[in-house]
């Protein structure tokens, strides 16, 4: 192995640590439904990526097992952690039961202890590469934990696929999720069957941190998914009342389709300007000083008398980062009132 070669390396897999931790400290000050499990996921990323690097600048044989063993603390946590992750953000309730989230943790806690108590059955023989580096012999349990890691995988792919279908209006962003997903699976398959020439550099953390990267321009871009859960097409989307959801920027997040046949004409609404969207509600909710307290007001709209409550969205720094538009048709109230008046 040249010097190049031996210093370049360390260096992609140092550079893919601190990428892994800035995402992560950026995502740490989300609100987003699975953001905790996706810093975590980050920082397990980052302990892989950095142990690898290491392992890689390690000249001794005995040295470089040490690395090894470490590396698998992150190893073992990223299928965990992109599953539990997928499942908060899609709005599964299994992954909210205790029993159900800690079973995920069976298998990594059994690899931990085959990794520092008996490691021939993850690596029946360690021995020197050409190029300096070491050559693992896979024993049965490495293909127990890499089988376990697919599924994971798939299993968050899989959650993420029945959120994108009911929410169409995110399908570009969901579609990168995906991708994000496959990404580790094409890498470690060529880790494994040594497909591509790459020495005894391990292409999967790097793989895993192009994921966090697209998964945090999927999610925080423009704060599209810091504003509702998942969820929500359960609850707001058969409603009558129409339902509006803004971010900070007065941007349209999300309609139901009772808002969604307000609007003039038909068009692509995501992130588009209220008052481009609808122009009866321009006024509406303008004035700073309502910013954390509950509005309610009545519009007046071609004879037909809305009710409108707009609710802040306050995070837990007590900021309002959102706003929740309901309007309801109350003309023949109004007209009723009127008639007994």
């Amino acid at each position: 192995m040249s010097l190049s070669e031996l210093t370049l390396a360390p260096a992609v897999l140092f550079i893919a640590t601190l990428i892994a931790l800035r995402v992560a400290l950026s995502a740490s000050r989300s609100t987003t439904a699975g953001g905790t499990s996706f810093v975590w996921l980050l920082t397990a990323i980052a302990e892989w990526c950095l142990t690898g690097a290491f392992d890689d600048l390690t000249p001794t044989l005995a040295g470089k097992l040490i690395w090894a063993k470490a590396s698998y603390l992150g190893i073992v946590s990223v299928g965990p952690l992109w599953l539990t992750f997928a499942a908060e953000y899609a709005g599964a309730a299994w992954i909210h039961r205790r029993r159900a989230a800690l079973a995920l943790w069976i298998i990594p806690i059994l690899t931990l202890g085959v990794v520092f108590g008996y490691s021939p059955l993850l690596w029946p023989s360690v021995s020197p590469a050409p190029d300096g580096g070491a050559i693992y012999e896979h024993g049965p349990w490495f293909f127990v934990v890499a089988i376990y890691t697919y599924v994971l995988l798939f299993a968050g792919s899989f959650h993420l696929l029945r959120a994108m279908r009911r929410s169409p209006g995110y399908r570009s962003q969901f579609v990168a999720l995906v991708v994000a997903s496959l990404i580790p699976w094409l890498a470690n398959l060529a880790y494994i069957t040594r497909a591509v020439p790459l020495g005894s550099l391990d292409p999967t953390p790097l793989a895993f941190t192009v994921s966090g990267l697209l998964v945090a321009w999927a999610i925080y871009r423009r704060n599209l998914f810091n504003v509702i859960p998942m969820a929500r097409d359960q609850l707001v989307e058969g409603l009558s009342d129409a339902v509006i959801v803004l971010d900070d920027a007065r941007r349209v997040v999300d309609l139901n389709a009772s808002a969604r046949g307000l609007m003039p004409t038909a068009r692509a609404w995501v992130g588009r300007p209220i008052e481009e969207l609808f122009p009866f509600l321009a006024g509406v909710a303008d004035d700073s000083s309502v910013s954390s307290v509950p509005l309610i007001t009545d519009l007046t709209v071609q004879d037909v008398v809305y009710e409108i409550h707009v609710t802040p969205v306050i995070s837990d720094r007590s900021r309002r980062f959102a706003s929740v538009m309901l309007l309801r048709d109350v003309t023949d109230r109004r007209q009723i009132g009127r008639a007994h008046a």
